[in-house]
């Protein structure tokens, strides 16, 4: 039986605000970018940097020869501000050359990632818009995968869907932390439409993906490393840290240790600790709440935490992956 332990901690703080930033976006094809209509292909190498943008089309010059096109663009780099926004499009319609049904298609794997020379907690925004054709006409799939850190992967949008109207508009809002090791998002997208037959002529498909990078005057909880018996998870609001920990094996004791530092330590009981901790804070195990308040001289703009538990009856000690706190 799963053991769920919640506990509420408030938490008084002075924390760094005001810091300019060097946001960086790097932009890396991660297979052959390849655009085509018909016999006419254009493909941009694997490995190539587009980090400034990239227009990828062919568009034969008659008026039914069909079109595929490919755009990534952002509006930031350098030394910039939040927010950022990057944007993603493919499109595709297929033509006819004479009498003769034109297929056009699209290949592309493309890797981005932001980082930032200062740590700034963020929100992610992806939001997707799809224009949707005959499925006789067209093959199609498109999706962006995001990863901060060791987060687990999360994608976007795939298609094709059921009902691709569900995908028009679709938002997904996530907090997350914006540093030197960076943001990672990858786009993936493959289809074709038009050809075969001549009613297919005039069909079109594609997507335009949104990414949007806010700063948030919220704290941010960030997970890092891996959980060893047990896990912990945090939320942040009205000036207080929620946190859980989840342990199976029913634990008599629990607490938190809070540090300022990270790393990996093996400690004897076969777990690693992550967080060279200032304190040890004891965790309620029966659903109540404590307060813990930091005094404003050792308060530092980013905390660690790193939950404990402690089994009497069969002499176990797990340890939780660590969170990472961090504030505008």
């Amino acid at each position: 039986m799963n053991r769920t332990l919640v506990a509420v901690f408030g938490i008084v703080s002075s924390l760094a605000s005001g810091l300019s930033a060097q946001i960086v976006v790097q932009a890396t094809t991660q297979s052959e970018l390849v655009t085509a209509v018909g016999d006419q292909v254009v493909g941009v190498p694997i490995g190539t940097d587009v980090s400034n943008g990239i227009v990828q089309e062919v568009a034969p010059q008659t008026p039914l020869g069909g079109m595929a096109r490919f755009e990534f663009a952002h509006d930031g780099g350098g030394l910039s501000t939040l927010p950022l926004t990057l944007t993603v499009r493919e499109q595709l319609a297929g033509g006819v050359a004479g009498t003769t049904p034109v297929a056009s298609t699209i290949a592309q794997q493309l890797q981005i990632a932001i980082t930032s020379t200062v740590v700034i907690p963020v929100r992610v925004t992806i939001q997707c818009s799809t224009a949707s054709g005959n499925p006789t006409c067209t093959s199609y799939a498109s999706r962006v995968e995001f990863a901060n850190h060791r987060d687990a992967v999360a994608q976007f949008c795939l298609l094709p869907h059921p009902d691709p109207s569900q995908c028009v508009g679709q938002t997904w809002t996530h907090d997350a932390v914006l540093d030197d090791e960076g943001l990672q998002f990858t786009t993936v997208g493959a289809g074709s439409a038009g050809g075969a037959l001549l009613q297919c002529a005039l069909t079109g498909i594609g997507t335009d993906w949104s990414i949007r990078i806010d700063a948030t005057t919220d704290c941010v909880f960030e997970s890092r490393d891996l959980p060893c018996g047990t896990t912990l998870t945090g939320t942040v609001g009205a000036g207080l840290l929620g946190m859980t920990i989840e342990d199976e094996s029913e634990p008599d004791y629990a607490l938190v240790f809070i540090g300022e530092g990270h790393g990996e330590w093996p400690t004897q009981f076969g777990c690693d600790l992550y967080v060279p901790y200032f304190t040890i804070v004891p965790f309620p195990i029966d659903g109540t709440s404590g307060t813990v308040t930091f005094p404003t001289p050792i308060t530092p703009a980013i905390l660690w935490f790193q939950g404990g538990t402690v089994n009497i009856s069969t002499a176990t000690v797990h340890l939780s992956n660590a969170l990472r706190l961090v504030c505008p």
